[in-house]
């Protein structure tokens, strides 16, 4: 047995087993847990039984258990956690329904156990400084700010390149698969095939709420209105881009009791006659061209203004091999995810 307390260090052989007494101040683990309402526990791998009684022994103290789970390759096996993790937190939240799942993986995972669960905090890999970023965000002492930056689907048959109606994307026992989705990739192609998704690209919470008001889609100022150098696709991430030559602006208020963060996005779609005037050219069913990070304490407002550039306007013709700005009606979204839309209006380039 090796007696942990502040001022030990401990170093312990890669293989071996080794029995922990957790210390703090003086006091045993059971005492921490009562003092500090802090417990860690160390189990292997399918060990439910365990899982599940630790559960049940933190219900009856009121407690929440957290499940720290990781997926290192989800697409290589199915979209599920690692080693059966899936089934643990299963166990777990029936035995305790205020069980949080604190989720660490590199791509979208599925989460058969979502509506049996109090919270799910996905951390996606943070690295060196992730722990301590995980410990402030549970305990309170951060907020939640981030959103997913891609989409989470509802069920692995439901991602595109699994969808039985489009076999061409399945590799084939050739190795070859067709990609015929056009620009219409991640979020996009969720969108334009309005295919129901578990959490869509751009989402999340914080420990607030918010409302958006006040509206207004119009023209940049001509000080504004500087010609780019250079057309590309970039995400403007600045609410008062210098090359703007449309302003969307609108009111975000915090209408919560605690600070929180807001991210809102705003997303332009395809010229209304892009079909018969632009035959040869693709256009997204949805496009991000903008977002704010608004940070604001409880009952307090902001107005956010988000510019749209010309090199968003833009696509690549391929008869002059140039980009060109395409020009007509385009619908615009104020929006808190990709299919979250507050606010919809347009602009008339």
């Amino acid at each position: 047995m090796i007696a942990l307390t502040a001022t030990n260090l401990v170093v312990l052989m890669l293989g071996l087993m080794q029995p922990l007494d957790i210390m703090l101040n003086g006091l045993a683990i059971v005492n921490l847990i009562i003092a500090a309402g802090i417990a860690v526990e160390f189990c292997g791998h399918y060990v439910w039984f365990y899982a599940k009684a630790r559960a049940d022994w933190c219900f009856r103290l009121l407690l929440t258990p957290i499940v720290f789970a990781f997926a290192n390759s989800p697409a290589e096996t199915g979209l599920t956690l690692d080693d059966g993790l899936d089934e643990l937190v299963t166990k777990v939240a029936a035995a305790n329904p205020n069980t949080v799942v604190v989720l660490n993986n590199a791509e979208p995972v599925l989460m058969p156990w979502l509506d049996d669960v109090a919270a799910v905090l996905e951390m996606l890999y943070p690295n060196q400084e992730g722990g301590w970023a995980t410990a402030d965000l549970l305990l309170g002492n951060s907020v939640p700010q981030g959103r997913l930056p891609v989409t989470y689907p509802a069920s692995l048959a439901s991602t595109m390149t699994r969808n039985p109606d489009y076999p061409e994307r399945v590799a084939t026992e050739s190795g070859n698969a067709t990609f015929s989705e056009g620009l219409d990739i991640g979020y996009r192609w969720y969108v334009h095939t309005n295919t129901s998704v578990l959490f869509p690209f751009g989402y999340g919470l914080s420990y607030t709420s918010f409302e958006y008001s006040n509206p207004n889609f119009a023209a940049a100022s001509p000080s504004q209105q500087q010609s780019p150098s250079g057309l590309n696709y970039e995400v403007s991430c600045s609410p008062d881009d210098a090359d703007a030559v449309f302003s969307v602006s609108f009111k975000v208020t915090n209408t919560g009791s605690v600070k929180g963060v807001e991210v809102p996005q705003v997303y332009i779609g395809p010229p209304a006659d892009a079909a018969s005037t632009y035959p040869d050219a693709q256009f997204a069913a949805i496009a991000l061209v903008g977002f704010a990070n608004v940070e604001l304490e409880a009952g307090a407002s902001t107005s956010v203004s988000i510019g749209i550039r010309e090199k968003q306007l833009s696509f690549y013709n391929v008869n002059t091999t140039s980009w060109e700005v395409a020009k007509g009606e385009r619908p615009v979204y104020i929006s808190k995810n990709a299919e979250d839309a507050v606010f919809s209006g347009h602009v008339q380039v």
